[in-house]
């Protein structure tokens, strides 16, 4: 007489016969949810470095730009003169005291910066303009001094803004930076600012 032997791993208590386990089937299912779990992570992962990226070049604009004006300001504040080139891409500044050579900054492209040199030093400075395309010199003169404003405009790459997706309105609008030659009108409070036309 033959006994069978059965294993208590292989029997189901509530189901005789049945095997304990998952069907493929069920294996499928949650194979495609955790498919669908890290793929809407990764998107969501994607959006923040976009994010972050956006803001990481505004702020290196937004420094690039006030290290600039505070550079051009300086310079400008300490000339008795200056020449703009016929495209507005350069400027000439004549600093006050006669020993001085005159400094000429000019707008350079690729990469986007500023170039600033002195005649009698073999060493200029580059100021990086990180996420601008182009930029012009212009002057407006003063009312009541005998003295004229240098207007620096920047404008936007409109690559970068889009590759970004920052918003459209700030493609068009120029930046700007003023400088009076020869006097610091936040020192000097007695030209109004109607002066300036």
């Amino acid at each position: 007489m033959t006994q069978l032997i059965c294993r208590p791993s292989q029997i189901d208590s509530t189901h005789p016969g049945r095997r304990r386990g998952f069907t493929l089937i069920e294996m499928l299912a949650v194979m495609t949810m955790s498919t669908m779990v890290l793929g809407l992570l990764f998107l969501m992962l994607v959006g923040i470095i976009r994010r972050m990226n956006t803001a990481d070049l505004q702020l290196a604009r937004q420094w690039n730009l006030s290290h600039a004006a505070q550079t051009i300001r300086d310079l400008a504040h300490e000339s008795s003169g200056f020449e703009i080139s016929d495209h507005g891409n350069s400027l000439i500044l004549k600093p006050s005291g006669a020993s001085k050579s005159p400094i000429h900054i000019k707008i350079a492209d690729h990469p986007f910066r500023l170039e600033i040199t002195n005649a009698s030093s073999s060493k200029g400075r580059v100021l990086g303009l990180t996420g601008l395309e182009r930029g012009r010199f212009s002057t407006i003169a003063i009312k009541e001094a005998s003295a004229a404003m240098i207007v620096l405009e920047f404008w936007p790459d409109s690559a970068a803004t889009k590759r970004l997706n920052m918003p459209v309105a700030s493609e068009n609008r120029p930046i700007r930076i003023e400088a009076a030659i020869g006097i610091d009108l936040l020192k000097n409070s007695s030209i109004s600012s109607e002066a300036i036309k």
